[in-house]
């Protein structure tokens, strides 16, 4: 691994130049198949080094969290995500953000709590970063990463949703009414963070559209929340949903 190794797809195969730290000429190459991974570590005599991976799309279900086989080692590794329309690190999912990546077969890569999950960008690629503390140390290793949905895991649930205490009010006086919601799960796994929705009709609502409120994924156990959205005029109902997730990232089925 050298400091810059950006790949490129040709077939079933993609191709890596490895460019040399220190002359800054391209040195090396190396292939390998799309579908599968093999090990990534530091060049000799580097402290620090990245990979950058080709373009990832969304799936139409969104995106899947990220998880990684690995090992520290000696030094540390952190993944960035990269808007593949601009270029730019997603603001959020640098490498500052990544939280520790410990050793594992499958560990969950987050940056501050939020997984890759929480994104809403069609495509983007992923920056993996190996650092260590002098060249003799050793160099962390990177055996495979993989996007996938979750299979098998028990999702949160949340339900009874009320506004101002009451399920379908016909009049609330309140102008940031309070919006809240019963949450549970098969594991008693506390919730973690939830994003609610508030729409002017049904259908906008029914695509996930909350143009007059899009609360973004608010880290918090509160199961209620004060309306923040656009003023909300007397005499006109409006529409709200709202989804959980529980401590282990896992976000409920429906909102």
């Amino acid at each position: 691994m050298a400091p810059d190794c950006v790949p490129v797809q040709l077939g079933k195969r993609r191709i890596y130049w490895y460019r040399n730290g220190k002359t800054g000429v391209d040195s090396n190459m190396a292939t390998i198949r799309i579908d599968g991974e093999s090990l990534y570590l530091l060049s000799e005599g580097e402290t620090t080094g990245a990979l950058e991976t080709c373009e990832l799309r969304r799936p139409e279900t969104g995106w899947p969290e990220l998880k990684v086989n690995a090992n520290p080692k000696a030094g540390c590794l952190a993944a960035a995500v990269l808007d593949s329309a601009t270029g730019e690190v997603v603001p959020g999912y640098g490498w500052e953000e990544c939280d520790a990546i410990a050793e594992g077969i499958a560990e969950r890569v987050t940056w501050q709590g939020a997984g890759l999950s929480e994104l809403a960008l069609d495509g983007v690629k992923l920056q993996f970063r190996f650092t260590r503390p002098t060249a003799e140390a050793q160099s962390p290793e990177l055996y495979a990463w993989r996007a996938l949905p979750a299979s098998g895991v028990e999702l949160p649930w949340c339900q009874a949703p009320k506004v101002e205490g009451e399920t379908n009010p016909t009049k609330v006086a309140n102008v940031a009414p309070e919006l809240s919601w019963e949450y549970g799960d098969p594991g008693d796994r506390p919730q973690s963070a939830f994003h609610v929705l508030v729409a002017s009709s049904q259908e906008l609502l029914d695509q996930n559209t909350g143009d007059l409120w899009d609360s973004g994924v608010v880290f918090s156990s509160e199961h209620s929340i004060g309306y923040g959205g656009t003023e909300l005029d007397s005499e006109t109902t409006y529409f709200w949903k709202v989804r959980v997730r529980n401590s282990e990232g896992a976000w409920s089925e429906q909102w």
